[in-house]
């Protein structure tokens, strides 16, 4: 226990024989046996007033008391403990501020990335315009710039731009100039590379419009050939004429044939509707009271092969043909959709110069308004 300090051996230890005879006997100190040679000698405990220190003669030097060790050492470790409470509070201290820098650094990753990557999307401001006087300088920011939504634009035969769009400037092409487009070759069955298919000095496309047949020789009807062509008859309205035999028609109420269609494969159609008009009235005047935008020297106005009344629209699109009693308007108008070419205006012109009236057998109903 006691490990620093070296216990007094027993030879060393004065013995009871060279004690003077001078003092009393009750005072000589029994050396310690053999078994107990590490037995801790009594002057430490005793001090240097002991009676073997008196009687040698020599000073024994005084060691430190037990407490005073025990209390040397208390106050070396508690030194430590306060140096090493220092430097843990320390750490705890580094190691918690390091933890809340983190915490607040990824915080909110989420909205810094966002923004990072907005930032870098947008373009660079172009820079302003500074426009110099002589008394100020004004800042003219570029002009906002209007981007308009992407839209279908329908084509609409507004009679204000008559120059821009009318029949005789959409024609279809037309290889063999014989007045039929490449398209209409295909239906009547012409040569698209002759202008004159049967040989009999007519071009096809006048032999169509004068009801014969532009691919037999001789005096052979249209209206004969019924794989090319067939009338339609419209009892109710009293009016028939010719269309290809190959298109689609049908009226858009069955109950009342007043609008009639007819498709072609082509998605471009005929349509027909039937209009009252006051029998006193002209056509021409009729006409220009519904569309007061026109003016009168831009119809033109002639008469059909079956002698009826006929007046065309400054676009070439409608023929308004006027009835017998004269108290009805049949309007034959030729929709090409929203192609940019006419493929079938021959056709449109043959369902004109066919139109004719006939008897209405079934009770008669009003006609459509005027457009």
């Amino acid at each position: 226990m006691f490990d620093e300090q070296t216990p007094t051996s027993a030879s060393n230890a004065p013995s009871a024989a060279t004690t003077p005879t001078s003092q009393p006997e009750v005072n000589a100190i029994t050396p310690p046996a053999a078994d107990d040679i590490h037995t801790m000698p009594m002057e430490y405990y005793l001090g240097a007033n002991t009676v073997a220190a008196t009687n040698s003669g020599k000073p024994i030097q005084a060691r430190p008391a037990v407490g005073a060790q025990m209390n040397a050492g208390t106050a070396v470790v508690g030194k430590k403990k306060w140096v090493n409470y220092v430097l843990i509070g320390g750490l705890v201290v580094v190691v918690g501020i390091s933890a809340f820098l983190l915490f607040k650094s990824y915080q909110k990753p989420a909205a810094t990335t966002t923004t990072q990557s907005v930032i870098e999307d947008m373009p660079e401001p172009e820079p302003a315009v500074v426009a110099e006087t002589d008394a100020t300088v004004e800042i003219v920011s570029p002009p906002e710039v209007v981007v308009a939504p992407e839209t279908i634009e329908l084509k609409k035969f507004d009679p204000a731009e008559l120059n821009k769009f009318t029949l005789g400037l959409m024609l279809g092409a037309d290889g063999d100039n014989d007045g039929l487009t490449d398209a209409e070759e295909t239906l009547f069955g012409t040569d698209p590379a002759m202008m004159d298919s049967d040989g009999d000095i007519y071009k096809d496309a006048e032999e169509i419009l004068s009801l014969y047949s532009p691919v037999d020789s001789g005096a052979i009807r249209l209206f004969d050939k019924k794989d090319i062509v067939n009338y339609y008859t419209n009892p109710k309205y009293g009016y028939k004429l010719l269309y290809p035999s190959t298109w689609l028609i049908q009226p858009l109420n069955s109950d009342d044939p007043n609008d009639l269609m007819i498709t072609s494969n082509q998605n471009e159609f005929l349509d027909v509707l039937v209009y009252d008009k006051k029998a006193a009235q002209s056509l021409k005047n009729w006409y220009l009271e519904m569309v007061p935008t026109v003016n009168a020297t831009d119809l033109k106005e002639y008469q059909t092969l079956k002698k009826l009344n006929a007046l065309e629209s400054p676009d070439g699109f409608t023929v308004y043909i006027e009835g017998t009693s004269k108290d009805k308007v049949y309007a034959v108008n030729y929709n090409i959709g929203l192609k940019e070419q006419a493929s079938f205006s021959t056709v449109f012109f043959m369902a004109v110069q066919s139109f004719e009236l006939t008897p209405v057998t079934a009770v008669p109903v009003s006609g459509a308004k005027a457009p």
